[in-house]
């Protein structure tokens, strides 16, 4: 995912900062393949491109009550009415979560117009590293 930001930085320049942390404990837990990008590129398309000043993305992954927690938040534009921001990758990502994961995983969004987005994905434990199949 960093070198999937770091073009990103290329693009935007100034305008554009991130950071990635994962808890150690959290490193070899099982992730859908690809399930993290169309999340990423939506709090940059929607959230750094819209506004001409500077926007953080931050991603976080820790392991809370036997699940991972992963948060991806933007401080750029955000959106007034929440299910409009709930497009196509946000309900293919849903639908991937669903079909690993079933009941045991959810995908949460908040948004406040002008401070940002927030996606907080919840997966259960597997692990191994790489892909849950």
């Amino acid at each position: 995912m960093g070198y999937f930001c770091d073009i990103y930085k290329l693009r935007f320049g100034e305008r554009f900062s991130y950071s990635i942390v994962c808890e150690p404990e959290a490193e070899d837990v099982m992730v859908p393949f690809l399930m993290l990008q169309p999340l990423v590129e939506n709090a940059i398309v929607h959230g750094v491109e819209p506004v001409s000043r500077p926007v953080r993305l931050e991603v976080s992954v820790r392991l809370v009550d036997e699940a991972v927690e992963i948060r991806i938040k933007d401080d750029g534009a955000g959106c007034e009415n929440i299910s409009s921001a709930e497009g196509l990758g946000i309900q293919n990502v849903k639908e991937r979560i669903w079909l690993h994961f079933g009941e045991r995983a959810s995908l949460e969004l908040s948004s406040c117009p002008g401070l940002g987005t927030e996606v907080k994905v919840r997966l259960p434990v597997v692990r191994g590293g790489g892909v849950a199949r």
